[in-house]
Order: C-alpha cells, then sequence, then structure tokens
C-alpha cells in the first residue's frame, strides 16, 4: 500500500489503521515523491491512498501523470483513492476526472477505509483484509500483508 499525506498526523493515523489491517505501508510526502517511488520500485504497491493538497506536486496532478505513465508503459491500471478533506460533488467528480478510481473524504472511519480496499482490491483474498486478518494478529510481523505482492 502507498499512502501519499504530507500531514503527520493524518499519516499516523491512516498507517496504523492500514496496519492493523494486516497490510503493509510505505509513505510518501508528496506526489513528486509517490511518481518517484511507483516509477522506480518495480510497481509493489497494490493501491495508493493520495492526500490531495501536498506540497512540491499535489494529489491529482499526481494522479494525472501517473496515468499517462501507465499508458506510455503500457502498464496495468494501479487504483489511486483520494483522501480529502474535500467531500463535495465536484470535489470528487474533479478526482474521478483526474484519474482517481474512488474518493474517501477525512476523517474517515476504519469501516469506511476497509470497504473502499475491499472494493478496489477485490477477488477472494480481500476477504482477508481487515482487523482480524492473520497478519493483524499479535506475534505476526507488523509488515507482512496477507495479499500477494502484485506486481506489473
Amino acid at each position: 500500500m502507498l499512502l501519499v499525506e504530507d500531514n503527520a498526523i493524518n499519516a499516523m493515523v491512516a498507517e496504523a489503521t492500514l496496519r492493523r489491517f494486516g497490510l503493509s505501508v510505505t509513505r510518501a510526502e508528496h506526489g513528486r515523491e509517490a511518481l518517484a517511488l511507483l516509477s522506480h520500485s518495480g510497481r509493489p504497491f497494490q493501491l495508493v491512498l493520495m492526500d490531495l493538497q501536498m506540497p512540491e506536486m499535489d494529489g491529482m496532478e499526481a494522479c494525472r501523470r501517473l496515468r499517462a505513465w501507465e499508458r506510455t508503459q503500457g502498464l496495468p491500471h494501479l487504483p489511486v483513492v483520494a483522501l480529502t478533506a474535500n467531500a463535495l460533488g465536484h470535489d470528487r467528480a474533479q478526482c474521478l476526472a483526474a484519474g482517481m478510481d474512488s474518493h474517501l473524504p477525512k476523517p474517515f472511519r476504519a469501516d469506511e477505509l476497509l470497504a473502499v480496499l475491499r472494493h478496489h482490491l477485490g477477488g477472494p483474498r480481500a476477504a482477508l483484509i481487515g482487523p482480524d486478518s492473520e497478519a493483524a494478529r499479535p506475534g505476526h510481523p507488523p509488515d507482512a500483508a496477507p495479499l500477494d505482492s502484485v506486481t506489473a
């Protein structure tokens, strides 16, 4: 999971929730850093959670560039979920127009995030994500992900 969030408190909350679900998390602080991770990492991420308002490069521009890069490289579509305090209908429409797949308003509840993750990760293994997943149990390494690593 790639979390793109510049606010340290928001990032801490999101990371803790994702780890509680048994997921491994890598954090970028702005869109430019996210694009560097996505283009040089062999694409180990299954989903991107992207804040919209960040320094250097905002989430919408980062998503537009990601989509263009996927097209030119012939790569499969990587789900991108907008995390934003902007919860109005036109905000959601702008996110979708920029190439994002979903919009999750902040602050979000753990069950809302879980529903979005399960929706976008799909398949029978998506049901393994959650606070009761094997990877989230005590004694299990915190970064062990219950899903196979998806690479493009």
